[in-house]
C-alpha cells in the first residue's frame, strides 16, 4: 500500500521539475548571469510557490497531523519562506548592503536547498 504522505505522480513530477530548474537556473546566475536566466528562474518561482500550495492539503497538513518527519517539514517551508522572502528582496529590497546580504541568503540557501529536501525526505522514510 502507498504511504499517504508519498506524492502522486503529476505533483511528484512538477515538484521536483520546478525545483529542479530553480536549482540550475539559480546556480548558473552565479557563473553566468544572463537575462533570459532570471526570467526563466521566476518563472520557475511562480510554479514552486503553486506547487507548494498544492502540497498544503495533500502533504502538509497530513504530514502534521501523522507527526511524521514534523522537525524536518518544518526545516523544508522555514527554507522556502526564507527563499521566497530574500527572492523578493533582490527585486524590492533598497540598499548596497541589504541587497548583498539578502542574495547571499538566498543563494546560500538555494544551493543548501536539495540537501535539506533529501534529508527530509530521507527522515520521512524511516519506520
Amino acid at each position: 500500500m502507498k504511504n499517504k504522505l508519498q506524492f502522486k505522480p503529476v505533483l511528484k513530477w512538477t515538484f521536483y521539475s520546478a525545483f529542479g530548474v530553480l536549482l540550475i537556473t539559480g546556480v548558473g546566475w552565479l557563473f553566468q548571469p544572463l537575462p533570459w536566466m532570471m526570467k526563466v528562474h521566476g518563472a520557475a518561482a511562480m510554479v514552486s510557490l503553486m506547487t507548494l500550495g498544492w502540497l498544503i492539503p495533500t502533504h502538509i497538513i497530513r504530514g502534521w497531523v501523522s507527526k511524521k518527519n514534523r522537525l524536518g517539514g518544518i526545516v523544508i517551508l522555514a527554507t522556502c519562506g526564507i527563499l521566497v522572502v530574500t527572492g523578493y528582496g533582490l527585486y524590492y529590497f533598497g540598499g548596497d548592503v541589504v541587497r548583498a546580504t539578502t542574495s547571499g541568503i538566498h543563494w546560500g540557501l538555494g544551493v543548501a536547498f536539495p540537501v535539506i529536501l533529501i534529508g527530509h525526505i530521507v527522515a520521512g522514510r524511516k519506520p
